[in-house]
């Protein structure tokens, strides 16, 4: 269940999956490319995730709803 989307400065899609507590990545053309993150509340750690950016760095900023609190991580998906 998608729930949030945002571009990197290369072109890739990021979706934020709420039921999956996953980020899906995309290519410009649309094929999959990498997921991170799992179902938890440890640091990495996803529960409902819902929206998402990129700060000015180029870093994921995700909303993770139901654990009350915003994660940052690496585009590659290492919790920083």
């Amino acid at each position: 269940r998608p729930r949030g989307v945002a571009f990197n400065g290369r072109g890739e899609l990021y979706v934020s999956d709420a039921t999956l507590h996953r980020i899906l990545v995309y290519d410009g053309d649309g094929a999959y490319v990498r997921g991170f993150g799992s179902e938890g509340s440890g640091n990495g750690e996803l529960f409902a995730s819902e929206g998402l950016a990129f700060s000015s760095g180029g870093e994921v900023v995700v909303a993770d709803t139901f654990s009350h609190r915003v994660q940052v991580f690496r585009e590659d998906g290492t919790f920083v």
